[in-house]
């Protein structure tokens, strides 16, 4: 019974410690990134943020010569589009995976000259984009 009583001790002191680590990681990451707005007036940008999960949240900038960047950054998959000219149609695609799987960890997509081999590619990232600039619009007046 006292190797039982043992166990049963440590295996709570695992999952109190990962709950309760879990949770100092959620409430810095709201901390950090949730509702965030502010402007880098000598770079011309406004920057907006916002928390998607534990280890995720969506950074938008939107600068002087209309362009457009979001940010959306997760544990392990990051991507990151560019609108060039402000008309929501992803110009350029940055996708940074996971660096402890085999395999090529970022790809970087240009619309004019990759959307014929990688229209996939593009469908998806201009739907991400939209409904970000959507999620985003209470804040951006865009």
């Amino acid at each position: 019974m006292g190797i039982k009583k043992g166990f049963i001790g440590g295996l709570k002191g695992i999952v109190l410690g990962t709950v309760a680590g879990l949770g100092v990681i959620t409430g810095l990451n709201f901390y950090q990134h949730h509702d965030v707005n502010y402007e880098i007036v000598q770079e011309g940008k406004k920057v907006f943020q916002k928390v998607d999960g534990i280890f995720a949240y969506t950074k938008l900038e939107i600068n002087e010569d209309s362009s457009v960047e979001i940010g959306r950054y997760s544990y392990g998959d990051n991507k990151f589009y560019t609108d060039i000219d402000g008309d929501e149609n992803v110009d350029i695609i940055f996708q940074f995976g996971n660096p402890f799987l085999r395999g090529s960890h970022s790809n970087t997509f240009h619309r004019d000259k990759d959307l014929k081999q990688y229209p996939i590619v593009f469908q998806e990232a201009d739907k991400d984009f939209r409904g970000q600039m959507q999620r985003f619009k209470p804040y951006t007046n865009k």
